[in-house]
């Protein structure tokens, strides 16, 4: 129990119990409190553990402004300053970085995480008893162990089933919730909850009169201070640096600007199908700027069969194939040479926008946009938009921290994870440049060429190979479908499939054993949800499943894939 994935649990229980039988790996650290570590330990200065005053404060992770806070606090310890942190109103809104915890007093517990929720908390709460972890298995197997009766959440499903990812504190446990991104939360003794959102994403400071220049300087300050504090944190342990790569902006563009401040002992890594564009243009950066680099290749689409494990790493916050074939290539990395994976996580999203054009980022939520099925239709019950201040903000937290972050739960299991683009002041700074500006990647695109236009001679995958410049915006919709076109005759040949990073429909169609596979494990499972599940919920997993095409068979395999942990 609790030693498949990295993660912490803390139970916290003031009636008698013998947890060394129910549960030998948790540990006692004061009265009532019990935790298995299990962490990854990679900062370990960066972390606390620590009884103060009757209370238990713990939190792991890392803090890329520790220095910063203990020099304000004109203390030499990093556990007194975070102490003191931690009675300000607003803790943990000073921290910089990826971090989860909690705090453990006599008349409640405090759970946090970061920001962004590049680290996840999960909490289950049961009168007194109240246990929370980085990882919903392990308190699934607490639970279990304690006898305690707990259900799949059909809510939780029909997200899974529409969006691909949960898009509030839910999980496919209808007992355990999630403390959501930028969150803190106050549990009493008596398993009442109090809830505060201490960081949300915000662009109500935007300054429409922005001119180019400004919007430049402004993202490269931010960006260059962001990739500083990440790569300075590898520094400070004696790590080398691991950088993913791809034939995008935005992992060139960290890869890029930490060369350029100094970090050159990089390698790079991409996960890709084999002779596509991610892999040429990458492995072209990475030669010419002297890295290392790693290749892994999808194609043997033997990934898409990881539905158990990979549904588990990833919390069941996101489809399970969101990861493609990564835990596979970061499992073979020596462990003890990197300390975090540096992302572009997010980043053409941030600064070239969701969106087409201002109207439609500032205007109001709509529930149809940012899903990855269209098959079953939403409803505005299914999560409160009210809090959310217009589209961009929603596909801010909703597609960026709760969906492509949730990638980190899985990464996490061999290292730490972090995106410039995701750092926090980068991110404010970012959203209140006018839409105007970043719509169609123009400013991104600007900020490239003017700041690093050696950057914009490598060709851009989005665009088929042309070159990411202001001045082929125009060319690059004809130019990608005469890429295609003149492609379409090698779509059937050895080397070739269709022309995507990760052609997953095709690679299904062709494989005949995979196809099998999945409907083995679709036609297993759906007796169990029928067994113990509403007929609508049944329904809409066959319907997913048996109409979609392969990434929506993995959104109704996900929810399979946790009815077998729960169900059975």
């Amino acid at each position: 129990m609790f030693d498949v994935d990295k993660g912490w649990i803390a139970v916290r229980y003031n009636k008698t119990i013998e947890w060394n039988v129910i549960c030998p790996k948790l540990k006692k650290v004061c009265d009532g409190l019990y935790i298995h570590d299990n962490c990854l330990h990679k900062y370990p200065d960066d972390e606390i553990a620590e009884i103060r005053d009757n209370a238990y404060y713990w939190m792991d992770g890392f803090v890329y402004n520790k220095d910063e806070l203990i020099e304000k606090d004109t203390t030499d310890d990093w556990t007194d300053t975070f102490i003191k942190e931690s009675q300000r109103l607003g803790f943990p809104d000073r921290l910089r970085g990826g971090f989860s915890g909690f705090i453990s007093c006599t008349g409640s517990m405090v759970l946090f995480n970061d920001h962004v929720g590049n680290h996840a908390v999960y909490y289950y709460v049961d009168g007194e008893l109240v246990i929370c972890s980085t990882r919903v298995y392990y308190v699934v197997e607490l639970i279990k162990a304690l006898n305690k009766v707990i259900h799949l959440d059909e809510h939780a499903a029909g997200m899974m089933l529409r969006f691909g990812y949960m898009i509030d504190n839910s999980t496919f446990v209808k007992e355990i919730r999630r403390v959501l991104p930028g969150q803190k939360i106050v549990i009493d003794n008596y398993g009442r909850i109090e809830f505060n959102q201490y960081y949300m994403p915000d662009n109500r400071s935007v300054r429409m009169d922005m001119c180019e220049e400004e919007a430049i300087e402004l993202l490269d300050l931010y960006f260059r201070e962001a990739v500083n504090r990440e790569f300075k944190k590898d520094k400070e342990y004696g790590y080398k640096h691991l950088v993913d790569l791809s034939g995008g902006l935005d992992s060139r563009m960290v890869t890029w600007v930490g060369h350029v401040m100094g970090y050159e002992q990089q390698m790079n890594v991409t996960v890709c199908k084999y002779d596509y564009l991610d892999y040429e243009i990458a492995v072209k950066l990475a030669a010419d700027k002297k890295h290392s680099f790693l290749f892994m290749p999808l194609d043997d689409f033997a990934w898409f069969r990881d539905a158990d494990e990979m549904a588990r790493k990833n919390n069941g916050a996101s489809l399970y194939s969101g990861m493609t074939g990564g835990k596979r290539l970061y499992q073979c990395i020596d462990k003890n040479m990197f300390g975090i994976v540096h992302t572009g996580m997010v980043g053409d999203s941030i600064v070239g926008s969701f969106f087409k054009c201002p109207e439609e980022g500032y205007g109001c939520v709509k529930l149809e946009s940012f899903k990855y099925s269209d098959i079953l239709e939403p409803t505005e019950e299914i999560v409160n938009i009210r809090k959310y201040r217009n589209q961009e903000i929603y596909a801010v937290y909703n597609r960026g921290f709760m969906c492509a972050q949730s990638s980190y739960f899985t990464i996490q299991t061999f290292f730490e994870t972090s995106s410039p683009f995701l750092d926090v002041d980068f991110l404010d700074n970012a959203l209140n440049i006018p839409l105007k500006l970043r719509c169609g990647h123009y400013i991104y695109l600007k900020w490239i060429e003017t700041k690093y236009p050696d950057a914009a001679e490598y060709g851009w995958e989005k665009w088929k190979g042309l070159k990411p410049k202001v001045k082929n915006i125009d060319k690059a919709d004809s130019w990608i479908n005469k890429y295609r076109e003149a492609n379409e005759h090698r779509v059937n040949t050895l080397k070739q499939s269709p022309l995507h990073m990760n052609p997953t429909d095709y690679w299904y169609d062709h494989n005949v054993g995979t196809r099998e596979w999945a409907y083995r494990y679709f036609n297993d499972r759906i007796s169990l949800v029928r067994d113990y599940c509403s007929a609508k919920l049944a329904d809409d997993i066959e319907c997913v499943f048996l109409t979609g095409k392969s990434l929506e068979k993995t959104q109704a395999l996900t929810v399979l894939a946790w009815a077998g942990f729960i169900l059975r």
